[in-house]
Parts: C-alpha cells; sequence; structure tokens
C-alpha cells in the first residue's frame, strides 16, 4: 500500500506541476501580444521557442520582427524577450535586442537561471548567456 501511495504521490505531483507550468504559460499568452502591439501596421512578429525557468520565475521567448513594408530591405531579425512571472502585472521585455544581429534559440541552464542563446553579434553565430535580471550577454564559445 505504501508503494502504491507513493506513486500515486509522485503522479499527482508531476500533474500538479505541469498543471502550474501550463497555467504559466496561458497566463504568459494573454500577455505576450501586448510586447508587439505598435502602431506600424507594416512589422509583423513572430514568436519562436517560449522557455520557462526551472523555478517559474522567468519565460523567454524568441521573438522575430518582420519588417515587409519594402520589399528591398525586408529584414528579420530575431530577439530575445522575457517575462517575470512571479511579478503581477508585469510585462515583457526585450532582453536581447542585438541591432543588425540575431539573438535565438534560447534556454535556461539548470538552477542558476542563466539563458544560452546562439548570436551572431561577434560577426559568426556562437553560444551566448545571459542573466536575466542584469541583461549584459558573455559570450561563452569562440
Amino acid at each position: 500500500m505504501r508503494f502504491i501511495d507513493k506513486k500515486f504521490s509522485k503522479a499527482a505531483g508531476t500533474k500538479l506541476r505541469d498543471g502550474v507550468i501550463a497555467g504559466l504559460l496561458l497566463s504568459a499568452a494573454a500577455v505576450i501580444p501586448s510586447a508587439m502591439a505598435g502602431n506600424d501596421p507594416i512589422v509583423s512578429h513572430r514568436i519562436g521557442p517560449v522557455v520557462a525557468s526551472a523555478d517559474g520565475h522567468w519565460l523567454v521567448w524568441q521573438q522575430q520582427d518582420i519588417d515587409s513594408g519594402n520589399r528591398a530591405s525586408r529584414q528579420a531579425l530575431a530577439s530575445l524577450w522575457t517575462l517575470d512571472l512571479t511579478t503581477e502585472g508585469a510585462k515583457p521585455a526585450s532582453l536581447i535586442s542585438a541591432v543588425a544581429h540575431n539573438a535565438r534559440a534560447p534556454v535556461f541552464s539548470g538552477t542558476d537561471n542563466w539563458i544560452y542563446f546562439i548570436s551572431d553579434m561577434s560577426g559568426t553565430e556562437q553560444l551566448w548567456r545571459v542573466d536575466p535580471v542584469e541583461g549584459i550577454p558573455e559570450q561563452v564559445s569562440r
């Protein structure tokens, strides 16, 4: 009986955790469009990978802004955005917005909440990391 109770508790805990994460993602999905709101009708926004930190504090995603107004100058640059899930009424914030460069494929490290991503800020695509609070990117690979 004790084995069944442990097994049930573990399954219930997993479902609860998954439900909380799903709820956080749905809550953030309602807020993400406000990060994309603007008065410029020629810019479209595409949301890429969305990742939550292990502690449920942060949500980070890749956003690609496409200027489709002028075919000759059409650009599609990817940037990283964050949302603090622990602050009521928090608004999405641009984390990495490398002018004329891309920042993409965000992932969180285990427990220290560093966000690792790929960027061509150094001239070639390299691995970078950034603390979601400080927002200062550091190049990891060379």
